[in-house]
C-alpha cells in the first residue's frame, strides 16, 4: 500500500467517524430545555401535551420516584423564560391553577422540572393528559441520552478540531507526493 494510498484511507476514515459522531449526538429527538433544580435550563425533557379542564383549569399533582405525593412545594409556571404563575401542592401533592392561557410552559419546582403544552378541552390531541403529572427527583437518564456524556458538544468540537489537525497534513502531505 503507497504512502498516498494510505493518506486517502485515513481521510475517508476520519470523515466517517465524524458523520457517526455528529449523527449519535443529534439522535434525541425532539427536546427542548427544562429548568433545574434553581429553575435555570440545564437539562432536555420531551413537551407533554395536557388539556385543560372545560373551565380552562390545569389540574396536576407532584409526585416523588416512588410515587408518593410531595405537599406544600411550589409550582411555577414559565413563558417564554418569565415566571407566570407560582402555587403550591395540597397534603396529596396536587395542585391547580386556573385563567392559564393555552400554550408551551417551564413547570419548576425545587426538586425537577418539565415542559408542557396547555390545550383547551375540545382542541386537545388524542395524546394529551387529562392533568400535569410531575415526579420530583426522577433520573434525567433517559434511552435517548445514553450518549450524553461522551458525545456531549465540547467532545464533538475537540473530536472535530483533532481530526482536522490530522486529515489537513494529510490532504496536504497527499497533494505533494501527487504532484511530485
Amino acid at each position: 500500500m503507497t504512502r498516498t494510498h494510505r493518506f486517502r484511507v485515513a481521510q475517508v476514515l476520519i470523515c466517517i467517524a465524524s458523520l457517526l459522531f455528529g449523527s449519535v449526538a443529534q439522535a434525541a429527538g425532539p427536546v427542548v430545555p427544562a429548568a433545574s433544580q434553581n429553575g435555570a435550563p440545564s437539562e432536555a425533557t420531551i413537551i407533554r401535551d395536557v388539556m385543560l379542564t372545560e373551565e380552562g383549569v390545569l389540574q396536576g399533582v407532584v409526585v416523588n420516584a416512588d410515587g408518593v405525593p410531595i405537599r406544600d412545594i411550589p409550582v411555577t409556571f414559565f413563558n417564554n423564560g418569565r415566571p407566570t404563575v407560582k402555587t403550591f401542592t395540597d397534603k396529596a401533592g396536587r395542585f391547580t391553577v386556573a385563567h392559564l392561557p393555552t400554550g408551551i410552559y417551564e413547570v419548576a419546582t425545587p426538586r425537577g422540572a418539565g415542559i408542557c403544552r396547555l390545550w383547551p378541552r375540545h382542541q386537545a390531541p388524542p395524546v394529551a393528559q387529562p392533568g400535569l403529572l410531575l415526579v420530583a427527583n426522577q433520573s434525567t437518564l433517559r434511552g435517548q441520552d445514553s450518549f450524553r456524556g461522551i458525545f456531549c458538544p465540547e467532545t464533538l468540537i475537540t473530536l472535530g478540531i483533532i481530526g482536522a489537525a490530522i486529515a489537513i497534513p494529510l490532504a496536504l502531505q497527499s497533494d505533494r507526493d501527487s504532484g511530485s
